[in-house]
């Protein structure tokens, strides 16, 4: 027994790690009924808990999708099943909200893609309904396994259509309970929705009543008929998806405890298959605002950080939606939406976004992150312009109040800068704004010597890359604007950038536009005058000093600023 408890010991020490490495090796060369009889063991705790809602209890995300993953491997064995179901219906919810336990359970990225999702659906339905937990806890966890079973994605095509038909029943079995004989009854409580949200939903309402939930049974041709008979038609899918997500804002709104993961991830499939299949890009807009409000709330220490990826790709679909209006006739309503004001709120949607990142920065996950939201906000400007090249003096004013709440932001996280965006659209693809738009960031006070991961600034970016597509294996162009980024190049220069900055491999802006010029010349092109002019340019004393100091390797401790020991590191070595 002392044994056991050991076990039990370390399990509780590697979920309170929250390391699935541990885990792992505690859980490897265990069958699955040994590993149901260590999850369902109380793990220790005052409560008696159960390792999985101790987990989730204490946010342990990492242990959290572990212990699910297993728990679903495990019920696919009819033996462990049957342990599960004795034992998960006797899950109690007075120290956790019954949403938060739901949020783990019917995680779409630990359903998908497989063959037996329905059966673990089917194996929650089944466990909600023969628990214990009080009747209201039901409703609710009926209503989200509903919303999952509409919402679930399957490669065997027979089952992906009566999973909806599972979904209804649920709703149904929730439905019975708030009226339930003899009890209290507990009708729904409509969703008040903001004026965006109304748009989000097509102005849906959700259904209330047992017999228009039947009623909707009955027109989807679901119940009775074979189920491909009813889902043969978009709208019908379309309408389930909205009842589910309406019934998901509904549950997650009376909680009020933050974004959830599983929430979110619906709302932006349902955004994307808006844009993309049934071309209603206003719609998709208005339910990327829906999701973005929902990051107001996200706690770093309460949420799950799965919830940043979805709104990072939250900016990517905006994107995506402003693309496909502005495809759109000037008379058609769906155009009439791309507005001064819609783009300045997808510009403050990357503030909300970018304010979500650690700082500093943890890993590759995080920097490619912020450099998606720069690339966005970047492209939302650009369009701003592009579309509106007449932008009266309010709008510009909102514009600059915009950036200057997202560039702060950005530079304290000391990466991935607009200008380095700007520098890399205007490489592959120059626009007729572009010097406007690197103009305005450099007013806003971007530092044009600021570098990205690689130790890079705008300048040796450009440099770099300067006439690219004449010397590259995949194309042979010379429509090279090279004059107008000749301009960007200068204006990058004229506000402060340093032509003898060095990356960690040691080359400066100058060593790039040497190697540029040679390039130029033994293929016989003209090499732009400017750039051949600051080759031999004289550098100011201040970048001198700096390069001698750095030659001498002079020791500088603590007797310098920050900001002028900054200005030193940043220069190479003086080149005799």
């Amino acid at each position: 027994m002392a044994y056991l408890q050991s076990v039990q010991d370390v399990i509780v020490q590697a979920i309170e790690n929250d390391s699935t490495t541990q885990l792992s090796e505690i859980f490897k060369n265990c069958s699955k009924l040994e590993v149901m009889t260590k999850m369902w063991t109380p793990s220790g705790s005052e409560q008696g808990e159960t390792l999985l809602i101790s987990a989730i209890k204490t946010k342990r995300f990492n242990a959290i999708d572990f212990l699910v993953r297993i728990l679903r491997e495990c019920v696919s064995d009819k033996e462990c099943r049957s342990l599960c179901l004795s034992t998960f219906c006797q899950i109690q919810t007075d120290q956790i909200s019954i949403v938060d336990v739901m949020e783990c359970l019917v995680d779409p990225w630990l359903l998908e893609p497989r063959r037996d999702e329905p059966l673990w659906l089917e194996f929650l339905w089944n466990c909600i309904k023969s628990s214990s937990i009080p009747r209201q806890d039901k409703i609710d966890a009926l209503e989200l396994i509903g919303a999952a079973f509409i919402f679930i994605q399957v490669k065997s095509q027979s089952k992906e259509m009566w999973a909806p038909h599972h979904g209804l029943q649920c709703w149904k079995d929730a439905m019975a309970l708030r009226y339930s004989t003899g009890e209290r009854t507990i009708p729904k409580t409509p969703n008040v929705f903001t004026d965006e949200a109304a748009k989000a939903f097509a102005d849906n309402s959700e259904v209330l009543t047992l017999e228009e939930l039947e009623l909707m049974e009955q027109e989807s041709s679901i119940y009775g008929c074979p189920p491909a008979w009813g889902l043969a038609s978009s709208h019908w899918k379309c309408y389930l998806r909205v009842q589910a997500l309406l019934v998901n804002q509904r549950v997650v709104g009376q909680v009020n405890n933050g974004p959830y993961y599983f929430h979110l991830i619906n709302l932006i499939r349902y955004g994307w298959d808006c844009n993309s299949y049934r071309k209603e890009p206003s719609r998709a807009f208005n339910i990327c605002l829906l999701i973005i409000d929902q990051a107001k709330s996200f706690s770093s220490t309460a949420s799950s950080p799965k919830c940043i990826h979805i709104f990072v790709e939250t900016l990517d679909l905006m994107s995506k939606c402003f693309e496909r209006m502005r495809e759109e006739t000037a008379e058609s309503p769906e155009r009439r939406e791309l507005t001064p004001v819609n783009l300045l709120k997808a510009i403050g949607c990357c503030t909300v976004i970018a304010n979500l990142l650690p700082v500093p920065l943890m890993n590759d996950k995080d920097h490619n992150r912020l450099h998606r939201v720069n690339i966005c906000a970047y492209d939302f400007v650009s369009l701003l312009f592009k579309s509106f090249p007449r932008l009266n003096q309010e709008k510009h004013k909102q514009l600059e109040e915009c950036l200057s709440q997202f560039i702060p932001l950005d530079v304290h996280r000391g990466s991935h800068s607009l200008l380095h965006a700007g520098i890399n659209r205007s490489v592959w693809l120059y626009e007729s704004n572009t010097q406007r738009l690197i103009k305005l960031f450099l007013k806003m006070g971007v530092d044009p010597n600021a570098t990205d991961r690689k130790g890079k600034t705008p300048l040796h970016i450009l440099a770099e890359k300067w006439n690219w597509t004449r010397f590259s294996t995949y194309l042979d162009s010379a429509d090279f604007p090279s004059e107008s980024l000749s301009n960007v190049f200068q204006s990058l220069v004229e506000a402060g950038g340093h032509l003898d900055q060095a990356t960690p491999e040691g080359h400066t802006v100058i060593d790039f536009l040497e190697i540029q010029r040679k390039k130029h010349s033994l293929h016989d092109y003209y090499f732009n005058s400017y750039l051949n002019s600051l080759i031999n340019t004289v550098l100011p004393l201040s970048c001198y000093c700096a390069q001698s100091l750095r030659q001498h390797k002079i020791p500088l401790g603590n007797q310098l600023p920050p900001r002028v020991h900054s200005f030193i590191l940043r220069h190479s070595v003086l080149k005799r």
